[in-house]
């Protein structure tokens, strides 16, 4: 006959009806898809297994998501900008960083650019947005040279007992009107300097000296 002397064990729960007992060992073996040591998980599955981002509630079927993970699947990645981009640009939340609006730079957008990038002859503030023109261009772009707005002076005659053409200079590319007839130099500011004895916006009127 059977040897009926062998000790029985029951299962946990019964195995929640989701396996059968093994009463020789006391253990379970659950029915797919449940698991556990009494059967009584695994009863649901996540979306797309919680995308590898986060921990699946078989008893729910609800992934609990990793930060900056999100989602039904958490498969969205939710990062934040540094200080929110100061409210000048937008949040990139894949990357955390951030895309400033025009006329501001920097990780935070907490910059304000240079107009015309200080027309790449001088250094931008930009805590005040202000260009600081290297040596020799000013503007407020540093669009202006000061080389190029000076006058190619040529002294013709030094002769201090020749009053004609005493201190009398040819002007070569000045952008004063008449190129101040010859008879005075033109300033940066593109203003006629007239010679003792002429006058006049372009230094044309000679002055008579009456004794």
């Amino acid at each position: 006959g059977c040897d009926c002397s062998g000790e029985v064990f029951n299962c946990p729960n019964n195995c929640s009806n989701h396996g059968i007992c093994n009463h020789f060992t006391g253990n379970c073996q659950c029915t797919s898809p449940y698991t556990g040591p009494d059967c009584s998980q695994g009863g649901k599955t996540c979306p797309n297994n919680c995308t590898g981002h986060g921990v699946c509630n078989t008893t729910t079927g609800i992934c609990s998501c990793v930060a900056p993970y999100t989602g039904p699947d958490c498969s969205t990645k939710n990062l934040t900008c540094p200080s929110n981009c100061n409210n000048r640009g937008t949040c990139n939340h894949q990357t955390g960083i951030c895309q400033c609006n025009p006329g501001y730079v920097g990780p935070e957008c907490g910059g304000i650019n240079c107009q015309y990038n200080c027309s790449n002859h001088g250094q931008c503030n930009y805590v005040t947005g202000t260009c600081y023109c290297d040596p020799g261009y000013y503007g407020c772009y540093c669009e202006s040279s000061s080389e190029e707005r000076k006058a190619k002076i040529n002294f013709l005659d030094t002769d201090e007992n020749n009053p004609l053409t005493w201190g009398l200079f040819q002007l070569h590319g000045n952008s004063c009107l008449n190129s101040c007839s010859n008879q005075g130099f033109c300033d940066v500011q593109d203003s006629c300097n007239c010679f003792e004895g002429f006058d006049g916006s372009d230094c044309n009127k000679a002055m008579i000296k009456i004794n």
